[in-house]
């Protein structure tokens, strides 16, 4: 009986550990053939899903081709004599209109850029084209001073305002002993002649600057108002393709594009950014969300409504469009679309 008992105890632990196999290998068998699923992705096709299409702003950016027209940068001369006191004047730094880089016996000389060199001295009760150039730059460097040609008490605080920011008081006129003329309301320094310390006179270099550019010539593109740029400056590109603001020209001689090219001019072409003034309303969708594709034109489906859009700039499997004329009843952008409208997507209207 003994014997028996022992022989019913292994055949039943043989059981539990058949069972036990059976059990892990079913886990296993089960773990090998369920299908396994990728975090984040749908095990059903989201080919023919809406997604949103917030409206964007689409300045429509391009590089133009662009001519410049350069002044030789040549010397930058005092107007007066004295010791030189003060001289900040360094290669590869710019001078900038409205600022002093030198002075003579104590007194700063202003750097001061006008599109009519000033040829004399500048004070109450003085007029003419010089006194309006004057005036210009004036306005232009902050202050509240109206162009007109005639000398008045605002261009007399306004000089006041500016000298006191110097470091000079109570003088309301330009002595032309005490300006220097510069071409451009920003020039770059090539070198730098004087020495603190030296007695000059009137004539003498106290600093050798670049070629500075005059003026900009764009070929504008047809039926669209577009702003030139270059860094944070922005300039509506006339019709005639001319552009001449010394503010905008300063900035653009300063973009890392204008400086490679001035170093090897001929080798290689000049280009100018150029954006829309008025932004397009567009929408971005993925290139697959497009269908009936004619040219620059396309449609777009939006739950059962199909919309005509003009194509206005593809990169990275995202399409920009814009509305095309009528399209299943109206030209308003949608504000989803079928990510896969399939074969059996409606056609829009043309």
């Amino acid at each position: 009986m003994e014997t028996g008992n022992n022989k019913s105890q292994v055949s039943w632990r043989l059981v539990v550990v058949a069972v036990t196999l059976a059990l892990a290998l079913g886990a296993c068998l089960g773990f090998v053939l369920a299908p396994v699923k990728t975090p984040g992705l749908s095990l059903v096709s989201d080919d023919s899903k809406e997604i949103s299409t917030p409206t964007i702003k689409f300045l429509d950016p391009k590089r133009l081709p662009v001519t410049a027209t350069l002044l030789s940068g040549g010397e930058l001369a005092a107007n007066g004599s004295g010791t030189i006191t003060a001289y900040t004047c360094t290669p590869g730094d710019t001078i900038k209109s409205g600022t002093s880089f030198i002075s003579l016996d104590g007194q700063p000389l202003l750097a001061l850029h006008t599109e009519v060199p000033l040829w004399r001295d500048l004070q109450p009760d003085t007029n003419g084209v010089d006194v309006n150039a004057l005036q210009a730059e004036l306005q232009r460097l902050g202050y509240p001073v109206t162009p007109s040609g005639k000398w008045n008490q605002a261009t007399s605080l306004a000089l006041k305002q500016l000298w006191s920011k110097l470091g000079v008081r109570d003088t309301q006129s330009l002595p032309k002993m005490r300006l220097i003329w510069i071409p451009a309301v920003e020039v770059g320094v090539k070198a730098c002649p004087s020495k603190l310390g030296t007695e000059i006179g009137a004539g003498t270099s106290v600093a050798a600057i670049s070629d500075v550019i005059s003026a900009l010539k764009v070929d504008p593109v047809p039926d669209t108002v577009r702003m030139a740029v270059a860094g944070k400056a922005k300039v509506e590109i006339p019709p005639d393709g001319k552009i001449t603001d010394s503010a905008f020209l300063a900035a653009f001689a300063a973009t890392s594009s204008y400086l490679a090219w001035s170093e090897n001019p001929e080798s290689q072409q000049l280009n100018v950014t150029a954006e829309l003034k008025d932004p397009l309303s567009a929408i971005s969708v993925p290139a697959a969300a497009l269908y009936g594709i004619d040219a620059d034109t396309a449609c777009v489906l939006s739950g059962k409504k199909a919309y005509r859009v003009r194509i206005v700039s593809s990169e990275l499997g995202q399409t920009i469009v814009v509305a095309q004329g009528k399209s299943s009843g109206d030209s308003t952008l949608p504000k989803t679309v079928r990510v896969n409208p399939g074969k059996d997507a409606p056609p829009c209207a043309s």
